[in-house]
């Protein structure tokens, strides 16, 4: 990896939880590819992402008195906002536009869940309880997704 653009990553993460007081978990001599911050209330799975032409910083944030984050930074200052898991549903009056708005929020969360679990952002047991209450309560009509 890149060192310069890695240190850019960083430094990026760090701007986006400083007012949080959370700041990226390396020192000048190790920068782990992958892992998980939990502090303040938050929980942030992290990691890099090697692409063709591209490093990139991919996290995940979950926090109980706000929806879920996932987001892309990539070396060159440009930020890309991922799927992620949401506890908020459109709903209509109309039973059949209901049923229709149910199934794309039901979709789009599975979809969510299969994008983290691909990167190891799962739930590991040693996250506050309010995130593993939220992802049961929003997959709880959903039995087959591994949450």
């Amino acid at each position: 990896m890149n060192r310069n653009s890695v240190h850019t990553l960083i430094s990026r993460f760090d701007e986006q939880f400083s007012s949080w007081g959370i700041v990226f978990p390396s020192d000048d001599s190790s920068v782990p590819e992958r892992g998980k911050i939990i502090e303040r209330g938050w929980t942030v799975w992290f990691a890099f992402i090697e692409t063709d032409d591209d490093i990139c910083l991919d996290y995940y944030c979950s926090h109980r008195m706000t929806d879920d984050c996932h987001v892309r930074l990539h070396a060159d200052g440009c930020t890309e906002n991922l799927p992620a898991i949401s506890s908020i549903r459109l709903s209509s009056k109309d039973p059949e536009e209901d049923k229709q708005l149910a199934a794309k929020f039901a979709a789009d969360n599975r979809e969510a869940a299969r994008l983290l679990a691909e990167k190891g952002f799962v739930l590991e047991g040693d996250e506050p309880g309010h995130i593993a209450m939220n992802r049961a309560l929003i997959f709880e009509e959903d039995e087959g997704v591994d949450s």
